[in-house]
C-alpha cells in the first residue's frame, strides 16, 4: 500500500514538473511568431542616412554645418564639426527620433 502511495506522489509530481515546464514554451512560441516593435527591423540603412541628414537642415544653426551622417545596421554615425554642445544635443535628439536608428556613434566635436 505504501509503495502504491509512492509511486503515485512521483508520478504527480512528475506530471507537475512536466506541466510547468511545458507553460514556458507557448510563450518562447508566442515571441517568435509576433515581432517586436524594432526601430531598425524594416528602415534600410541609406533611408535612416537621408532622413537624418534632411531632418538637420531643418534646425536653426545646424543646416549650414558640414556634418557627415552614415547609417550601418541601424547604427548612425554623425561625423563633423559644430559650434556648440546646444548644436550636438539637438542633432542627437534628431537621431533618437529618426525611424530606424538603432544606435548612435557620435563623433560630433565642438570648433575651438
Amino acid at each position: 500500500m505504501i509503495n502504491i502511495f509512492l509511486k503515485l506522489r512521483w508520478s504527480l509530481a512528475v506530471v507537475a514538473i512536466m506541466l510547468l515546464m511545458g507553460c514556458s514554451k507557448p510563450s518562447e512560441a508566442l515571441h517568435v511568431l509576433i515581432p517586436t516593435a524594432s526601430k531598425s527591423s524594416s528602415v534600410p540603412d541609406s533611408e535612416v542616412s537621408q532622413k537624418v541628414q534632411l531632418a538637420l537642415l531643418t534646425i536653426p544653426g545646424i543646416e549650414t554645418l558640414d556634418i557627415n551622417v552614415s547609417t550601418r545596421k541601424g547604427d548612425v554615425r554623425l561625423v563633423g564639426i559644430v559650434d556648440t554642445q546646444v548644436q550636438i544635443d539637438a542633432a542627437l535628439k534628431l537621431v533618437r527620433e529618426t525611424d530606424g536608428a538603432f544606435t548612435i556613434n557620435n563623433q560630433l566635436t565642438i570648433k575651438q
